[in-house]
């Protein structure tokens, strides 16, 4: 068995040559690389077959195209004791898997990440911060993902091209893309590193980059795309719930919800699902509880009014060249 399974859950063929090259030519070489088809035809297979590597497995996903199937299926089918997503438009530095194994190795961690850069289309950098000191690894306890995600409303772990999973802990929570049951249409990564974090799992900052995460116009989570409201309002969940279960004190609950609803505010006009939230108010309701069923009330009709507009809408079509 391989230590390492890298998953690709993959529906756009744009950008899978430079995905799948990133991989395999890496250093370390103890993995497998699962590439999951979600596309409506024969695109993505045409790239992948042109690859003669024995670590390369494809499937098509049975599912397809149902909300997180490809991830689980990819995640079904993989062997290794750690886990690696890559998703199909981004690609990885060539020493990232040799960085993380050996930062989950010998920090003991479940979970661990490198610095990243965001480039645009055509693979120029826009930005690249670090979270760990330059060289080093260093851990990243729980309290610093409520801290400086959660508080902040931040992703500063990055997203599931930058991180390395333990599949044993992966397996050990129920639904970990998402929060109590609920399912993230948007923030599927960062309640990931909230269940984590809430189930005591060690964790590792390395402070070098190791990936590369693109951002361009036919990406779901463009700001204009029918899953972008999720990405302002689920922070809102994610602050209501860790005030309740008291990783984050009530004063800066309410000083990110303010924040949040003034954002809100601008966006009303093609987003009116926000408006009730906004009315909620910033404080927890007569029994003290942030996650009141007034508000998981609004949340389930946002929630509802995003799988609307998503159904609405078109699979992205192939950035053109």
């Amino acid at each position: 068995m391989p230590l390492l399974s890298v998953l690709i859950p993959a529906f756009r063929p744009h950008y899978l040559d430079t995905c799948i090259a990133s991989i395999v030519g890496q250093g370390f070489t103890d993995f497998e690389l699962l590439i999951g088809d979600d596309s409506d035809g024969d695109d993505i297979a045409s790239v992948v077959t042109k690859w003669n590597d024995r670590r390369i497995r494809f499937e098509r996903n049975p599912n397809r195209q149902q909300p997180g199937a490809n991830r689980d299926f990819l995640i079904s089918q993989a062997s290794g004791r750690y886990l690696k997503f890559v998703f199909d438009d981004d690609f990885l530095l060539p020493r990232s898997l040799e960085l993380l194994c050996a930062a989950a190795r010998d920090q003991r961690a479940a979970l661990a990440f490198h610095g990243r850069y965001v480039v645009d289309g055509d693979g120029r950098v826009t930005e690249g911060g670090l979270v760990a000191p330059p060289g080093r690894v260093v851990p990243f306890p729980a309290k610093l993902v409520f801290d400086h995600v959660v508080a902040e409303r931040a992703n500063h772990i990055g997203e599931p091209s930058n991180i390395l999973l333990d599949a044993e802990a992966l397996s050990s929570i129920e639904k970990p893309f998402g929060l109590d049951g609920m399912r993230m249409r948007f923030l599927t990564d960062v309640a990931l590193y909230v269940n984590f974090a809430h189930h005591g799992f060690r964790m590792a900052a390395i402070g070098r980059h190791g990936s590369c995460f693109r951002l361009h116009a036919a990406q779901t989570s463009a700001t204009d795309g029918p899953l972008y409201s999720a990405g302002l309002f689920e922070w809102e969940l994610f602050l209501r719930w860790s005030t309740d279960q008291g990783y984050v004190t009530a004063e800066v609950c309410e000083a990110g919800l303010d924040e949040l609803h003034r954002s809100y505010s601008m966006r009303l006009a093609d987003l009116p699902e926000l408006e009730r939230f906004v009315a909620l108010g910033t404080g927890p309701d007569a029994t003290g509880c942030y996650l009141s069923p007034r508000y998981l009330a609004a949340l389930d009709d946002a929630w509802a009014a995003v799988d609307t507009r998503a159904a609405a809408a078109q699979r992205p079509d192939p950035v053109p060249t």
